[in-house]
Formats: structure tokens, C-alpha cells, sequence
């Protein structure tokens, strides 16, 4: 029983540390600064989706945009530039002109992408509609 209890204190402490380390940015100037961070592209996407399944949108976009910029030519590059446009629409704030704009940006970068469809999709219905 005692080493449960010393392990699931162990656990806390660690979860504790890397949430104050997300919040701080501690853990992006890690990965900016890691000699080999071959991993850092899967792991700040992984953290954008955690934000963005706890609709912390405004954070989610923070890690989405990153591994799209820093990363376009990875495939997860194609899906973080997707992710971070669809956080800003459903974010429901942002302008319609600004959302086509991004889909069409992310249409010239990925014209064949996994989410072109779905960005053509999303740009003929929000022209239809008109703006906010």
C-alpha cells in the first residue's frame, strides 16, 4: 500500500510539473532547444489536440500553428494547419473573411492535403453565406 501511495504522489508531483512547464512555456523552450527533438513535432501537436479536446482553443491554436509552421513538410504539418484553422472557426469570433483566408492559405500550401476537400468546402459555403 505505501508504494502505491508514494507512485501516485510521484505521478501528481510529474503532472504538476509539466502543467506548470505548458502554462510557463517552459516546455516550448525546451523543445526550441533540444539537440534532437525528432519527437517534438508529434508531441506539440498531441498537446494542441489535449487543449483542444478541453476547448482551451486559444492555447490548442498556440501548439497547432507552431507545429504547422515549424514542420510544413511533415505530414502532421498538413494536419496542424488544418487543426488550427478549425479551432479558430469554432472559436465563433473570428470573421468569416479571416477563416476564408486561412482556408485558402492552407489550399495553396496543401492543394492535395488530407483536409483540401473539406477547406473547398468550407470556402464556398462561407462565400455563399457572406460575411460576418
Amino acid at each position: 500500500m505505501k508504494t502505491v501511495i508514494i507512485f501516485f504522489t510521484l505521478l501528481i508531483a510529474v503532472m504538476i510539473a509539466f502543467h506548470h512547464a505548458l502554462q510557463n512555456g517552459e516546455f516550448l523552450q525546451y523543445i526550441d532547444e533540444h539537440p534532437d527533438a525528432t519527437w517534438a513535432p508529434r508531441v506539440t501537436y498531441n498537446i494542441g489536440q489535449g487543449y483542444y479536446m478541453l476547448q482551451n482553443l486559444d492555447e490548442a491554436t498556440t501548439y497547432f500553428i507552431r507545429v504547422a509552421q515549424r514542420y510544413p513538410n511533415l505530414p502532421i504539418g498538413d494536419n496542424a494547419y488544418f487543426a488550427y484553422l478549425q479551432c479558430q472557426d469554432d472559436k465563433g469570433t473570428v470573421n468569416r473573411g479571416v477563416l476564408i483566408e486561412g482556408y485558402n492559405a492552407y489550399l495553396e500550401k496543401y492543394p492535395n492535403g488530407l483536409h483540401a476537400e473539406t477547406a473547398k468546402g468550407r470556402v464556398d459555403n462561407y462565400l455563399v453565406s457572406g460575411g460576418r
